[in-house]
């Protein structure tokens, strides 16, 4: 016979819970950490067989929710058996806050695109100020681009021979 180890884990739903192989169960799983301790997190599998739990599980529960359950582990018969917790109550802690929809602008809004392109203007606009005159160029005039200028002994820019 195998030994059943009554259990009680607090922790997050991590998917949504899907139906079971048979009627009337569900299986998801749980993800459990002592004292919130993401080092040692766990992800539990767990299941039932109860018709309410699993209906509860399937319609009312969503992920990120805080549930406590209670049920048995159940030792496998051989080394390679997978461990699981046959699930006999779950509460619900605390529920995950509902997913907002974003109704904010369609997605080819390019305005905050435009409003960064315009800061990025005065902010370079800003550079070229000269506090001796007290006057701030236009940066789009071709006067006040820097230009590079030869030494007056060069007639072109020096080339390089290989």
């Amino acid at each position: 016979m195998i030994e059943r180890i009554p259990l009680a884990l607090t922790g997050y739903l991590d998917t949504a819970a899907e139906p079971g192989d048979a009627a009337g169960t569900a299986s998801w799983r749980l993800i459990s950490s002592p004292a919130d301790c993401e080092a040692q997190e766990e992800v539990i599998p767990c299941t039932t067989s109860q018709p309410d739990l699993a209906y509860t599980l399937l319609t009312e529960c969503k992920p990120s929710d805080l549930l406590r359950v209670t049920g048995h582990l159940p030792l496998p018969d051989t080394a390679d058996g997978r461990i699981r917790l046959d699930v006999d109550t779950v509460e619900v802690l605390w529920a995950a806050p509902p997913e907002e929809e974003s109704t904010d602008a369609p997605v080819d809004d390019h305005s905050d695109r435009d409003r960064t392109i315009q800061a990025l203007a005065e902010a370079l606009a800003s550079l070229a100020y000269e506090p001796a005159t007290a006057e701030q160029p236009d940066i789009r005039s071709p006067t006040t681009r820097p230009h590079r200028s030869w030494p007056a002994c060069a007639s072109k820019p020096p080339t390089t021979t290989p």
